[in-house]
């Protein structure tokens, strides 16, 4: 079972899940809330560079950059396609590619 930790929720409506074990997963609801059968589901998780799978908060910036608190330190996820840079790790930041076809 994975539980969800938090919630953001982007400047476009997009929702941003962190979960206890299974990293940050993002659903895009196609304005149809109501309507499950439309919603489109991204995961990121360690295998895309996010530092732990485990999400304890999720923090949207003025920029739209999100910030991602791991049990592993801070991801970060830009708009801009940042390509994954495994080298910032010891600085407790790492960039994860956005994988989401907006």
């Amino acid at each position: 079972m994975n539980n969800f930790r938090c919630v953001a929720i982007d400047a476009s409506g997009g929702k941003w899940f962190g979960s206890e074990y299974g990293g940050v997963s993002y659903v895009d609801d196609a304005d149809t809330p109501a309507d499950t059968q439309d919603d489109r589901w991204t995961s990121f998780t360690t295998a895309d560079g996010l530092l732990h799978n485990t999400v304890h908060a999720i923090v949207i910036d003025a920029d739209g950059a999100k910030w991602i608190a791991t049990d592993g330190g801070i991801s970060y996820l830009d708009d801009a396609k940042t390509p994954n840079d495994k080298d910032r790790r010891s600085m407790g930041v790492v960039y994860i590619q956005r994988r989401i076809g907006r």
